[in-house]
């Protein structure tokens, strides 16, 4: 086993105990990074990224907002589609430098220390604390979209790909019947680039 491959094992086994620990587990639908969610209603997702620049491994995580069976449905029709997208990000997502608490996030050298991994094994701990703020249920979103904040921030800066976003609050429509278009659709790009919109919003999810 190569070094950098050792090291990768490292930070995805650290951030699997760290998850573990706080109450998530390895979603069950494909996400980039390493993937995390709690077996709510609605999920808070946690998506950690351990990248190298320069001989350096600098931790980056997003906190999102999604639900298993939208992301399985969303799947399902993705597989229709000429599209080949894998992994990518939930409807709702924000990047922790977002986050003022979660500031500055751990730079490590190649070869990690016992501190370097100390350190980082804090930070996860503080950014899994804080994912558990997100949305549990239907009636946590809808009362923080209404509120106008998701835990921190507006809801129009945890807007991601807009054809995802529709399908979510079209899902959410269909499924719950919780309306969330009125208050996010007006912040949306019109954008639809590389989905199939005949197919990832139909039917009912326009």
């Amino acid at each position: 086993m190569s070094r950098s491959t050792k090291t990768s094992q490292i930070w995805s086994e650290l951030a699997d105990a760290r998850a573990a620990r706080a109450g998530f587990e390895r979603t069950r639908f494909s996400l980039d990074g390493e993937a995390f969610a709690r077996d709510t209603e609605i999920t808070p997702i946690v998506q950690m990224l351990f990248r190298r620049t320069n001989g350096l491994m600098r931790t980056e995580a997003y906190f999102g907002v999604s639900a298993e069976p939208f992301e399985q449905q969303w799947a399902e029709r993705l597989r229709q589609t000429s599209a080949s997208i894998t992994g990518g990000y939930p409807p709702l997502s924000l990047h922790a430098a977002n986050v003022a608490s979660l500031r500055p996030r751990p730079w490590v050298d190649g070869a990690p220390s016992d501190q370097d991994v100390a350190n980082v094994a804090n930070w996860l701990d503080r950014a899994f604390e804080y994912a558990g703020r997100y949305p549990h249920s239907v009636g946590d979103l809808r009362e923080q979209v209404e509120a106008g904040r998701i835990v921190d921030g507006k809801p129009d800066i945890y807007l991601m790909h807009p054809v995802k976003v529709r399908g979510f609050t079209g899902w959410l429509r269909e499924t719950h019947g919780l309306d969330l278009g009125g208050r996010l659709h007006p912040f949306l790009e019109d954008r639809t680039y590389p989905y199939d919109t005949e197919i990832m919003l139909a039917p009912g999810w326009r």
